[in-house]
């Protein structure tokens, strides 16, 4: 199959970046957008990232992020249990059945 050639944007429409990184970030930015404090997403990467090996700290941390009432949060959970249980040896039960 051909390739469609790509149509410019219409009058007053806002173009698409080009390139992923700019795809990237213009989802990012609509990602974080909708939330009531995205910095939260970023200071619990840094905190995972600070507890590295002690996966029992994380899997506690990442289950009451699992419970919150906050949406973003959950799926920010749910993000950084994949990341866990894919990098990291442990007992992830808990997680699982928080996840479904």
């Amino acid at each position: 199959t051909r390739a469609r050639p790509v149509e410019p944007p219409g009058p007053g429409a806002e173009a698409a970046p080009l390139t992923l990184r700019g795809q990237l970030r213009a989802l990012s930015a609509e990602e974080t957008a909708g939330r009531a404090a995205p910095w939260t997403a970023d200071l619990l990467r840094t905190l995972h990232a600070g507890l590295d090996d002690r996966v029992a700290e994380r899997v506690a941390l990442l289950a009451d992020q699992l419970r919150s009432p906050d949406p973003w949060q959950r799926v920010d959970a749910v993000r950084m249990s994949d990341r866990l249980i894919g990098g990291r040896r442990g007992s992830y039960a808990e997680l699982v059945r928080l996840v479904g």
